[in-house]
């Protein structure tokens, strides 16, 4: 489940859009491999946070689908379904609360060089923002029985 979730860039993704090497005085080799050593730390916390998320999500889900049922007493693909659709929630759940650091789904003002430099790390800010409203949004509904 792991590597599939990899292979959608679901767990190790957009953190190299934060984390470019700085055009200072400083000698790019040496500038390089400093920020290859903080990278690699912020990229290895980040890789086991979605990971821990994700495994929860999906047993979560998998033993919901489950019912209680043996798995041994499921045919192959009664249990591939169940894989899939605990994965593609896993996904979603990642998503969801650990969001989406890329290029791509920035807005428009990180996109520029200026606000990539004053703004580099307040993505985190408006994806936790995003997960508190929809939690309090999802809140107030009436509860599906």
């Amino acid at each position: 489940m792991l590597r599939e979730l990899q292979a959608r860039n679901t767990l190790d993704v957009g953190l190299s859009q934060e984390t470019g090497v700085p055009h200072s005085s400083v000698p790019r080799h040496a500038a390089g491999r400093a920020m290859r050593f903080l990278y690699n730390g912020a990229r290895g916390v980040e890789l086991i946070n979605r990971s821990a998320t994700a495994l929860t999500a999906y047993d979560l889900q998998r033993s919901k689908l489950l019912k209680g049922r043996d798995p041994n007493s499921l045919s192959e693909a009664q249990l591939d379904a169940i894989h899939e659709r605990a994965t593609d929630y896993a996904d979603r759940i990642v998503y969801r609360t650990h969001g989406d650091y890329s290029f791509t789904n920035a807005p428009d003002i990180f996109k520029n060089p200026i606000g990539r430099v004053v703004l580099q790390f307040k993505k985190i800010a408006l994806i936790q923002a995003e997960l508190m409203i929809e939690t309090g949004r999802r809140g107030w509904e009436k509860p599906k029985l």
